[in-house]
């Protein structure tokens, strides 16, 4: 064991040694490729540098030294083909790479696989790679890179489980509408992070599908992820075999147990929380590039845009982790607590809170209406005074409480009554200018009670 483990030390040193020296050779070479093509475009915010890495600028630059002997231009890229042959010779040294063809100095391509994707790859994408870690890093040149390297490339031919967390996957199912700032488990695997902490593992860019002014104004911190993490390992194999792979999918529950749950987290803190978009099989973007995959992409599956119910001066109060812990926890219970019996009803209400279009308030309404009565089934005949009655018991503290709750009820229902018949006299025409009170009023109440109910053996602090 520690035989192995020295020959790894041995060939991360070797090839930080040759990296180094790569480094500072091509250093030249690169200001001369940028004079000619043009240098890379800064991009800045608020003071902080925001260039991407030049990845097509380091690969194209190692590809024309590569290919000088046929170009005329050998003696030109001399310096720069002798330092990368030296770094091509280490990664051929690594037992994942023996399978790599050694004949000819640059041929090198290979395939990698990571989940259900597979890319045809050669050295000089491992070492651009390596460059762009490095880069991001920025301390003790390509020694935390090479070593990381080194795990991934060891993941597949050793049975021992690497504690790595580029070894780390999540399947993320995104929303809007809960501003957070820290991840927090939840259960049975799962666990809810802001976006902020989510972008090793996601591009960017897919928000402007969905979201394309709050990219413009920078305004995510109400984007969250729903993630389940697994593990997975990278496959090598020759370019010239067709690569073999079981491709990683989520669990048939996934997109189930994301939506229950972000429905449930609508109704529990009222408010409104729609889906973004679904990425299955995410994996570390520094991964996918110390491999040479800079453009690995997951598989998605679209939400609904929010472009435009959004707002640049919109405020998002902080949910904290209590509130979340205790959602989480009632969720984790609901095999016990008759969960089954309420998902229509949660579902219901969060849909009512996510409502849009011409007549979303009356929709709003006839939502409510449907929640009251599955909450409260109330007989034929006097409906609305039942559901005065019923919701008084179950959440009034007091009398004057008692007195409040049946008016918002009656006012709620003579607002549903003047929806469904239309504007027959003057007082239902004026109740249909009372819809947006109705609401307001209304869903609060049944936020409570269908939280009371649910948790009615269990304290919560979210009533």
């Amino acid at each position: 064991m520690q035989s192995k483990q020295h020959r790894r030390i041995y060939w991360q040193e070797r090839l930080t040694n040759c990296l180094c020296r790569l480094y500072e050779v091509q250093k030249p070479f690169l200001r001369s490729y940028w004079q000619a093509n043009g240098f890379p475009s800064q991009v800045s915010f608020n003071g902080k540098d925001e260039t991407p890495f030049p990845w097509e600028d380091y690969n194209s630059l190692y590809e024309d030294a590569q290919l000088s002997d046929r170009t005329g231009s050998a003696e030109y890229y001399t310096p720069l083909r002798e330092a990368l042959v030296a770094v091509y010779d280490v990664l051929r040294y690594h037992p994942a790479l023996t399978l790599v063809p050694e004949s000819g100095t640059f041929n090198n391509a290979f395939h990698v696989s990571i989940n259900d994707m597979t890319t045809l790859t050669t050295f000089s994408y491992l070492v651009t790679g390596q460059m762009a870690q490095n880069h991001k890093i920025k301390a003790d040149p390509f020694k935390a890179s090479t070593a990381q390297l080194n795990s991934l490339l060891h993941a597949p031919i050793i049975d021992q489980r690497l504690n790595s967390s580029l070894l780390q996957g999540k399947d993320i199912a995104l929303f809007c509408g809960v501003r957070l700032e820290y991840e927090i488990e939840l259960c049975e695997g799962y666990s809810i992070a802001p976006f902020h902490l989510l972008r090793e593992h996601l591009d960017p860019d897919w928000i402007k599908d969905v979201a394309a002014q709050q990219v413009d104004w920078r305004r995510t911190e109400a984007i969250f992820g729903i993630v389940r993490k697994f593990n997975w390992r990278p496959r090598v194999s020759r370019a010239n075999i067709d690569a073999k792979h079981s491709p990683q999918t989520p669990p048939p529950l996934f997109h189930r147990w994301a939506d229950e749950f972000s429905e449930l987290m609508s109704v529990s803190l009222g408010c409104r929380i729609s889906w973004l978009k679904t990425f299955e099989g995410c994996v570390s973007r520094s991964a996918c590039e110390l491999l040479g995959q800079h453009h690995h992409q997951p598989s998605s599956a679209d939400g609904r845009s929010i472009s435009h119910l959004f707002s640049p001066f919109a405020k998002f109060k902080e949910t904290s982790t209590r509130q979340i812990n205790e959602i989480a926890n009632i969720f984790a219970k609901r095999s016990v607590i008759s969960y089954a019996d309420y998902a229509p009803i949660i579902h219901r209400l969060a849909e009512a809170y996510r409502r849009e279009g011409h007549f979303s308030a009356h929709d709003r309404i006839l939502d409510l209406a449907i929640v009251f009565e599955r909450l409260f089934k109330p007989s034929q005949g006097r409906i609305s005074h039942k559901l005065q009655e019923a919701a008084a018991e179950l959440l009034a503290k007091n009398d004057g409480e008692r007195e409040a709750l049946r008016a918002t009820i009656k006012h709620f229902y003579d607002v549903r009554s003047a929806i469904v018949h239309g504007p027959t006299d003057s007082k239902k025409e004026r109740l249909l200018m009372e819809v947006g009170e109705a609401w307001m009023r209304s869903s609060d109440v049944a936020r409570r009670a269908t939280l009371k109910k649910l948790t009615a053996k269990h304290a919560t602090t979210l009533l």
